[in-house]
């Protein structure tokens, strides 16, 4: 999820969400956008647990509630908690289409390099066995 986040603050909010007059909040902004991600890649790249194909139904599962409270929030104050996604016109659509697919692939992406990085350490690990 942290990589469909980061991939759609960099492409289509950052424009709108950096405040470059208050310093502070806007490299508080760069960092909340760089750091988790990077966490991700670093924690992706030590952990040794590879990611199931079934476990995608809780990226839905979550993406789906945090969907309906910004659909809520955006639609019971008026003011749209990202612009992209104002819930009144068809680039609303889009914008879920997207970070559905986006996400979607990078799910299988990450699953597909945990699958290749398995088979690797594995035999590696058997290799050294046999030794």
């Amino acid at each position: 999820m942290e990589v469909v986040i980061t991939a759609v603050f960099w492409t289509a909010l950052y424009n709108a969400a950096s405040d470059k007059r208050n310093y502070f909040n806007h490299v508080m902004t760069r960092m909340e956008h760089i750091v988790p991600v990077c966490m991700l890649f670093l924690d992706f790249l030590l952990n040794s647990v590879v990611w199931g194909i079934h476990h995608i139904i809780f990226f839905m599962v979550i993406g789906t509630v945090y969907l309906c409270v910004n659909a809520a929030v955006t639609l019971g104050t008026g003011k749209p908690v990202y612009d992209i996604m104002t819930f009144k016109d068809y680039k609303t659509a889009i914008a879920i289409l997207g970070i559905l697919v986006l996400g979607t692939a990078a799910w299988f992406g990450f699953w597909g390099l945990g699958v290749l990085r398995h088979r690797k350490i594995k035999k590696v690990w058997e290799t050294k066995k046999n030794v």
